[in-house]
């Protein structure tokens, strides 16, 4: 707009061009109010995209809080049958609890992916909580091929836990939970298998709090761009889950 003045004042002083000014102005005039509604429309995607990250912080939150709840409910649950009979075992899981809590807490926490390795540790001591019932019998396979890579909080653990109490029969030799890292050239992939007798999957029961698998795949995409997938093939019900890589 600067410019355009000057040279328009000098083109008039030097007669080169004549009657142009007010022509010049409405063009100056023009340029701003387009510069305006350029500032204007830059500070209103701004605060969309704020308010979209806001939005998807608040989702994240809100789904954490959900999951919450299921972890603590069922430790408790496991810890309290020990608490009159055999009070040196109920310390034993008191720790194993500790641990197991502090790893849940710390994670929900965090708005950021962790390490896979701290999510089968959190595995690990879900296991435990149900493996101090002696009668439960079920098998527990690992076979993690890569763990050098991370996961959002919270993102494996409940399936197992979903395999263990729902999916198996615990008190069954023959009853299998299989937790199987791998990768392919765009992902790591996670796979969780058991043998029980499986479900009906619908969306009202893959949308029920109990199992959260829609939880479960909002949290993926919306941290890593991950995704999730639930089928049933050959007796197994499978759950596989894949990180991008990227």
């Amino acid at each position: 707009m600067a410019v355009s003045t000057i040279l328009t004042a000098f083109l008039e002083l030097t007669n080169t061009v004549n009657n142009l000014t007010e022509e010049i102005a409405a063009f100056d005039i023009i340029i701003y109010y387009i510069y305006l509604a350029a500032i204007q429309y830059s500070d209103t995607q701004a605060l969309l995209h704020r308010n979209e990250l806001e939005l998807e912080k608040s989702k994240l939150t809100l789904l954490i809080s959900q999951i919450k709840p299921h972890f603590i409910n069922n430790a408790l649950l496991s810890i309290r049958e020990y608490c009159y009979e055999e009070p040196e075992k109920a310390a034993e899981l008191i720790d194993h609890f500790a641990v197991y809590l502090r790893n849940n807490v710390n994670s929900a926490d965090s708005d950021t992916l962790i390490p896979f390795s701290e999510e089968i540790a959190t595995v690990r001591e879900y296991l435990t909580l149900e493996y101090a019932d002696h009668t439960k019998q079920f098998i527990v396979e690992y076979n993690l091929e890569v763990t050098n890579f991370k996961v959002p909080p919270l993102s494996i653990e409940p399936f197992v836990e979903n395999a263990v109490k729902h999916g198996i029969d615990r008190y069954s030799p023959n009853s299998i939970v299989n937790l199987h890292s791998f990768e392919d050239e765009h992902s790591h992939i996670i796979e969780i298998r058991d043998n029980g007798k499986g479900f009906d999957m619908n969306e009202e029961t893959l949308g029920k709090g109990g199992i959260g698998f829609k939880n479960a795949r909002t949290r993926l995409e919306l941290m890593c761009g991950g995704s999730l997938d639930i089928t049933r093939e050959n007796g197994w019900t499978i759950v596989l889950i894949k990180i991008v890589k990227e």
